[in-house]
């Protein structure tokens, strides 16, 4: 009763993802730099949506999912087949997350029937700006990337497109 049904939820979503989705034996290092990057994010993106009129709930989630891409990514590429083939090189890796996870996140909202807004946050996290104006739930994204990113919980060198 104390924590709340929305910080249940939270709870919930977080320990799901952390059990199912950030796990990867092949790729576990850039596995578990997904997995640190999107908690963090998803924590800070609650701590600057207290400044907006974006519930705080919804904040979390987008922070956490933001990067589900890359995870789904990691995990289809840790699973290339029957036969053993080494890891792709850590630069290449980094090309094909930095290049297609945003996109990769959409569409895995989109199979999981989240919100259509969700959906649109996540495929544009590093731009902000959705139709030429600023998503302002993608601008919390993108703002708590950087803070994370400045105290050592960045994902890649990946720059928001914005100043």
């Amino acid at each position: 009763m104390r924590l709340g049904m929305k910080n249940l939820a939270s709870v919930v979503w977080e320990v799901a993802m952390n059990m199912k989705v950030f796990r990867c034996k092949t790729y576990n290092e850039p596995m578990e730099q997904v997995r640190k990057h999107s908690t963090a994010v998803a924590h800070l993106s609650r701590l600057v949506a207290e400044q907006t009129p974006i519930p705080l709930d919804y904040a979390f989630l987008c922070g956490l999912l933001h990067d589900v891409g890359a995870a789904a990514i990691l995990l289809l590429l840790g699973e290339r087949g029957p036969v053993e083939t080494p890891p792709l090189p850590s630069f290449v890796l980094n090309e094909v997350l930095l290049d297609v996870h945003a996109e990769a996140s959409q569409i895995i909202a989109k199979n999981w029937k989240l919100p259509d807004d969700l959906q649109l946050v996540l495929a544009h996290h590093h731009a902000v700006n959705v139709g030429g104006h600023a998503h302002p739930t993608a601008a919390v994204i993108a703002l708590a990337q950087k803070l994370a990113a400045e105290e050592g919980a960045a994902l890649g060198h990946v720059s928001p497109s914005w100043d």
